[in-house]
Order: C-alpha cells, then sequence, then structure tokens
C-alpha cells in the first residue's frame, strides 16, 4: 500500500496547531493462508473437520520525508501522559514503545547502586525511593532518560486461525467453530488503575501483589513486609517516580482460543414433516461466545478502539477497559414450506 493518508511531523517552528494529513506513507504485507478440510461418514454418523490459518507480517517501508516516525496513542492518565505507540520504517503499524522493567527495589543501597539514584540528593529527597520500578538502563548511559525506551511488541498477530467442526448422527447436528489468534500484544490501560492508589476500584488479590516494606524514618516501621515475588510497586499516592510510565507493564499477551460457536440441531423426519405439510422442520439450541481460553488479564483480549479512534491504526490494540463481547444462548424454529 503507498500514499497512505497520515500526519507527517512538522517542526514547532510552522506554528501549526495539527500536523496537516498527507500521502506519504507505504506499508508492505507478507503472508499466506492455509485451509484443510476433512469430511467423512462412517453409517449413519457424519463429521466434517475444518483449520484455517492466515500469517501476516507487517512492514512500514515509508513515512514521507525523512521517514520520521509517527507517534500514536495519547494517554492523558496522570503518571502515563504520554504516546504509546511508535510507527517508524522497518516496524509494524503502531507497535508499543516504553520503558522496560526490572524488578522493584527493595532499599536504598538497591536504589544508590542504580542508575535511578540522584546524586547529592539524602535518600529522603530522592526521586526513586525503595518500592518503586527498577527501570532498564539500555543505552548505558548511566541515567535513565527517554532514550531508554524501546519497541514493546505489535498488536498484530502473527498467526489467525479457525476451527469450524460438524458432527451429525441420524437426525442430530453439533456444530462448533473455534476462533483464535496468537503473537499480538495488547496495552491493557486498565492496569494502572486497578493497580494503583490514586482510588476507585482495584484487583482482588493486589493487597498479595504490591510492595510494602518497613522504612525507618518514613512513619513505615510496623508495616506489613511484602517484599518477595510482588509484581507491583508501592501504593504511594504521589507519583513522583513514575512508576506507571509507558512500559512493559502494561503490555500483556493478546493470544486467545474462543469458542465462537455452539449449536446443536433436531432435524424432524420427513414422515413427520408429511404430515404437518412442511418440506423441513428443525430446531436448534446455540450459544455465541462461550467459552474463551486467555492468559490476558483485561475483560476480553479481541480489544476494540474507543470513541473517535475507530479509523486510528495507531491506536490498535490500546484497552482501555472497553466493554467485552457479550455471550449469548438463542433456542430458534426453522421451518420451510
Amino acid at each position: 500500500t503507498t500514499d497512505m493518508l497520515l500526519r507527517v511531523p512538522v517542526p514547532i517552528s510552522a506554528a501549526m496547531d495539527n500536523a496537516p494529513m498527507t500521502n506519504a506513507g507505504s506499508v508492505r504485507n507478507r503472508g499466506g493462508e492455509l485451509l484443510i478440510n476433512h469430511k467423512n461418514t462412517i453409517n449413519r454418523f457424519r463429521y466434517e473437520v475444518g483449520f484455517n490459518v492466515s500469517y501476516i507480517q507487517n512492514e512500514v517501508t515509508g513515512l514521507g520525508t525523512g521517514n520520521e516516525p509517527v507517534w500514536g496513542a495519547y494517554l492523558e492518565e496522570e503518571q502515563i501522559v504520554d504516546f504509546v505507540t511508535k510507527t517508524a520504517v522497518g516496524r509494524p503499524i503502531g507497535s508499543f514503545f516504553g520503558y522496560v522493567t526490572d524488578g522493584i527495589f527493595n532499599t536504598f543501597e538497591e536504589v544508590q547502586q542504580s542508575p535511578q539514584y540522584e546524586p547529592g540528593k539524602s535518600q529522603f529527597e530522592q526521586t526513586t525511593l525503595p518500592g518503586d520500578f527498577r527501570f532498564k538502563d539500555l543505552n548505558g548511559d548511566g541515567r535513565i532518560t527517554a532514550e531508554d525506551r524501546t519497541y514493546l511488541g505489535s498488536p498484530l498477530p502473527d498467526f489467525v486461525f479457525g476451527i469450524p467442526l460438524m458432527f451429525s448422527y441420524a437426525n442430530w447436528d453439533l456444530n462448533i467453530f473455534l476462533q483464535g489468534q496468537t503473537g499480538n500484544k495488547v496495552f491493557n490501560v486498565m492496569e494502572y488503575y486497578l493497580n494503583s492508589a490514586r482510588g476507585g476500584n482495584v484487583y482482588a488479590d493486589l493487597r498479595d501483589r504490591h510492595w510494602s516494606g518497613q522504612l525507618e524514618g518514613m512513619g513505615r516501621e510496623f508495616f506489613e513486609l511484602n517484599t518477595d515475588n510482588i509484581t507491583v510497586p508501592d501504593l504511594r499516592s504521589n507519583s513522583n517516580a513514575r512508576n506507571f510510565r509507558s512500559s512493559d507493564f502494561f503490555v500483556k499477551d493478546g493470544s486467545y482460543l474462543r469458542m465462537q460457536e455452539v449449536r446443536l440441531s433436531y432435524n424432524f423426519s420427513k414422515s413427520v414433516t408429511s404430515r404437518l405439510r412442511l418440506t423441513d422442520l428443525t430446531v436448534y439450541a446455540g450459544a455465541y461466545n462461550l467459552l474463551t481460553f486467555t492468559r490476558y488479564t483485561g475483560f476480553d483480549p479481541e480489544v476494540g478502539k474507543i470513541s473517535e479512534t475507530e479509523g486510528n491504526n495507531l491506536n490498535m490494540g490500546v484497552d482501555h477497559g472497553n466493554y467485552p463481547q457479550a455471550r449469548s444462548f438463542n433456542i430458534g424454529v426453522k421451518i420451510t414450506m
């Protein structure tokens, strides 16, 4: 695809509120599809088993003059306040971008030995304290800056697949459709709200997963000690350390397998339909979105977009706690005269 419409970054000296829309981008999609079907009949039992899979590799090949990267999915949550996707030549569209966490500080000594330590400040004046995230110094300059951000994964799946199944015996039919994808990442914005001390609802097990230390001189000598195998930083109300800046803490595996449809039907025999002066008569019961198997921590791994971003591919895979797809059940009768 060439001449994509996108907003090309312009210098501040241009005095423009918004970058202009320009036919400037190009992207290449390469992949393949495989479809396998098998059907067989054994006496009165008949079955059909299928499998289809699609592989796609998305790569941006041009972004206009200078090929300047395009940032997207700006979040205004008080500790994030940043773009969380970066589209650059040689990468997939809307790739997630941010810091890499490396555990949580337990002591002031650990802070002192890290790039997050601020020389000349006392331990109580430090921005980073025990209980805060340790971020990796990826460029090796001895500091944690915006230059230490990196690509954290793509919202585009490596594989999308489907498994249609049909079993029939005598007058009964059972149809099952499984659908899923693998290899994609989701930026779960709700991890910020459900794991922080900003107020409102939190995860039920947050007490067990958040850091809590007994810090002398900070009025916490008698706090419950919780420093082993924890994944959430200290629940301080201030945001000086910006623990919840855009990082791999939010980027989750979006792979899933979903039982999209199950339908059981009974087809009445010709002796019955003829007496009723019908050609066919079928009753059925079905369920949709019945089960989902996933390690994703949000409501639904099949993430939609929030209002006003529906056509913006730079916002793919950013989950604001979108309402999940409903599970539904139905029954029906199909009559052919």
